[in-house]
């Protein structure tokens, strides 16, 4: 797979290497520029997983393998954008929007090249 993000002075951008269909969103890059990015943390999978409650669109095998919208507990109408496989470290990054209002992707999907 050569799906990969970039976190620099600009913002966000994550590249998808699948369908967007399968991704479920629109286009195969999601960006957030950088003034929107309240913060960001490394955590593992399981957790990330535990902080999501219904898909919206993409799929999930189970709470810790998930790829795609999911809503979040206490942030009505903000929808979390996620890749998550089990064993792999989660970058994940809060924004001030609602859609998405948290993105987390595999840790080393970042550095793996420009995403622009």
């Amino acid at each position: 797979m050569t799906s990969r993000a970039v976190l620099d002075e600009h913002g966000l951008v994550v590249q998808l290497d699948v369908p967007a269909r399968i991704a479920g969103v629109v286009g195969r890059r999601i960006v957030v520029p950088r003034d929107e990015i309240v913060r960001e943390w490394t955590s593992d999978a399981r957790t990330v997983g535990r902080t999501l409650r219904w898909r919206i669109a993409g799929t999930a095998v189970t709470r810790q393998r998930a790829m795609g919208w999911f809503s979040r507990p206490g942030h009505r109408g903000a929808w979390a954008w996620v890749w998550l496989t089990p064993g792999r470290a989660v970058r994940v990054i809060e924004t001030s929007r609602r859609r998405p209002g948290l993105v987390a992707v595999p840790e080393d999907w970042f550095g793996g090249g420009s995403a622009r």
